[in-house]
């Protein structure tokens, strides 16, 4: 009985975790970063020069994410120097996109 009521109580957890797909409404909206701490001395360590390392950290950035269809959403990466957007994301599930070098990357 106990092996019986733990499955259940297992199952139905999974049920509600696995039907939260979307992403919070809180979630939602525009984003500017109006600081970082040690992005000049992580992109020194990734090996990129001086002038390269000036030029990012002096970049402005904004991430604006809104509704896509169903339960997906679709997500904005907004620089200075390029503006990426993805369209119909869905949380939890690999794809290809063009990141701000342009480069394919797995997200």
């Amino acid at each position: 009985m106990r092996l019986l009521l733990s499955s259940l109580l297992l199952l139905s957890i999974g049920l509600v975790v696995s039907a939260n797909t979307s992403l919070p409404d809180k979630f939602y909206g525009k984003f500017t970063l109006d600081h970082s701490e040690n992005f000049d001395e992580y992109l020194e360590a990734k090996g990129y020069g001086w002038f390269t390392r000036k030029l990012v950290t002096l970049a402005t950035f904004e991430k604006v994410f809104t509704k896509g269809a169903g339960s997906t959403f679709d997500y904005e990466n907004l620089t200075t120097k390029k503006n990426v957007a993805y369209k119909g994301v869905t949380l939890g599930k690999e794809f290809e996109g063009e990141g701000l070098d342009s480069e394919k990357h797995k997200v």
